[in-house]
């Protein structure tokens, strides 16, 4: 029963993912005690929120390297979103409105940048580019 056990502890100390958690457990309890406040409800929420976001990029260009491509104009995409949001919510458009309209920019430049790289054959690198001019050009609205 004890071998058992061992054998079922080693094997999960074998795996990357666990080494990945124990460490990040690790440089949570350090920064816990050097900073009591790390452990509050409001900087996990924030963490969370934070991480989040990235997560959900994370889920999209996992699925375009499963494909066998590279997306490299999602952060020029994301930027733009968030201009389109907060204009109109500036605007005064109702918060929810606004989002819809925001999601279905994204949607409506993710098609265009898929189909000019599918079917038009533009080079990713090209479609990077632009993007990324465009993305200043969205931070400087």
């Amino acid at each position: 029963m004890k071998s058992k056990i061992t054998g079922i502890v080693k094997k999960l100390f074998l795996q990357r993912e666990v080494t990945v958690f124990l460490i990040i457990g690790l440089v949570v309890a350090i920064t816990s005690i050097i900073q009591p406040k790390f452990l509050n409800s409001n900087n996990m929420r924030s963490i969370a929120l934070s991480v989040s976001v990235d997560g959900l990029f994370a889920i999209g260009l996992t699925m375009a390297l499963i494909l066998g491509g590279i997306e490299l104009s999602v952060g020029s995409v994301a930027a733009m979103t968030c201009v389109i949001t907060g204009y109109l919510a500036l605007q005064g458009v109702n918060i929810w409105v606004a989002c819809v309209v925001s999601i279905a920019s994204g949607l409506v430049v993710g098609l265009f940048n898929g189909f000019m790289i599918s079917k038009i054959a533009c080079r990713r690198l090209l479609s990077h580019w632009v993007w990324r001019i465009l993305h200043g050009v969205w931070l400087i609205l």
